[in-house]
Parts: C-alpha cells; structure tokens; sequence
C-alpha cells in the first residue's frame, strides 16, 4: 500500500495531484511563469483558478482505472516572493524553512549549489536578480496538444483580465513538452510577439506547491 493510498481522501484533497502522481497518462506539459504586481488583483487571480487546482483526491476506485484519472491537470507553485507579493504578512512567512524563504538564487544557495560562474543567478532567464521576479508557476498537463493549447489561452486570458496584476514574467517562454518522447517544442504556443526562443538551459526559482485550500485561504 502506498503512502499516498494511506492517507484519507479529506486529506488528498487538499494536496495538489503533482505532489502524488507523475500524471504519466497526460504527456503534454506546459509552464506558465508569473509575476504578481499588485497583491489584491494576485489574490483575485489566485481566488479565480484555484477552483481548477487538480487535487490528489481520489476518482471512483482510484487512479489505477483511465476512467478515474483526470482528463488534464492544473498545478501551480508559488515562490517565496510570490507569498510577499500576494501580501502575506511576514510573521506567517518566517514559519516556512529558510530555504524557502532565501529562494534559490540567494547568495548562500548559489554557494551550497555551485551556480557560479556561467551558472550564476544573474545570467539565468528566469528568476535570477536582473530578471522580472518570477512569483509563480503554472503547472498545465494534457492528454494532447490541441487540449493543452486551449489550456494556455484560457490561462493567459485569465492573466489578461486581472488587470494586468499578474502577468507572464517571460512572456516568450511556454515550455510543451511531450513526455512520452522528452521532446521539447517550446515554439508550439509562442505568443504573437515571439519571433525567437532560445532552447537554452533554464534555471527556475525553487517553487512551494501550495495545497488547493491554501490557495483558496490566501485568495480572501
């Protein structure tokens, strides 16, 4: 019996499906990096998706039958920053483990990780100090690209009408990745102003995947 079978279905619910399965029946993936700039419209934005956060509860007997695994999945993972931004008061945030709290591309991480030199934080697209904070990560899953390309116009739509509070922090980077074959496409959902993605190696800020209710708490 697996942890996750050990556990009561309450309490599934309230943990995000990417923590307990690799969804290994949706092969196509997409990440949606976000930059927060007003905490009440993140929260509104926050409040808005978290209804289609997809949990680790379980469908019918589980998810050993394709009937009872979800169709698509919904992830996200907020950063440290992210929680600041949203306006978490700081007595609550020094709860989390310091490394959290740090990020990654901290001084004392760098160190610990051996990101230097070409690897340093400040040559990083994303999440590094001399890019735009990336404050979240939307996690998108699918069965198929035409599903997953639906996905990401519906995400970005509610980005859009957020009131430009939360916004695509590298707005050219939509990483699809079918994960049948490890094959990237990243230019298979490029926005209309992309003309050029580099497919370089991409450090991301270490993420907290929050559970459902606390996205729905934070969103009050």
């Amino acid at each position: 019996m697996t942890s996750a079978a050990r556990l009561t279905d309450e309490a599934l619910r309230d943990i995000q499906g990417v923590i307990t399965s690799g969804y290994g029946h949706l092969p196509f993936a997409a990440y949606l990096f976000v930059t927060i700039t007003d905490a009440d419209d993140g929260r509104q934005w926050l409040s808005r998706i978290a209804g289609s956060v997809t949990s680790s509860h379980r469908r019918g007997n589980g998810h050993s039958a394709p009937e009872d695994r979800p169709p698509a999945a919904v992830n996200i993972g907020i950063t440290a920053s992210g929680l600041r931004a949203v306006g978490l008061p700081d007595e609550v945030l020094r709860t989390f483990p310091v490394e959290f709290q740090d990020g990654i591309a901290s001084d004392e991480r760098s160190r610990i990780l051996g990101d230097s030199g070409t690897s340093a934080p400040e040559t990083w697209e994303i999440g590094g100090p001399r890019t735009e904070p990336a404050h979240a990560l939307l996690m998108l899953f699918a069965a198929d690209e035409a599903t997953l390309a639906e996905m990401c116009r519906t995400h970005r739509a509610l980005l859009a009408s957020s009131g430009g509070a939360a916004s695509v922090a590298h707005p050219t980077y939509v990483d699809c990745c079918d994960m049948r074959t490890n094959e990237r496409r990243p230019r298979s959902f490029k926005l209309p102003s992309q003309t050029n993605l580099q497919r370089q190696k991409t450090r991301r800020s270490t993420a907290a995947i929050s559970p459902p209710s606390i996205i729905q708490r934070s969103s009050l």
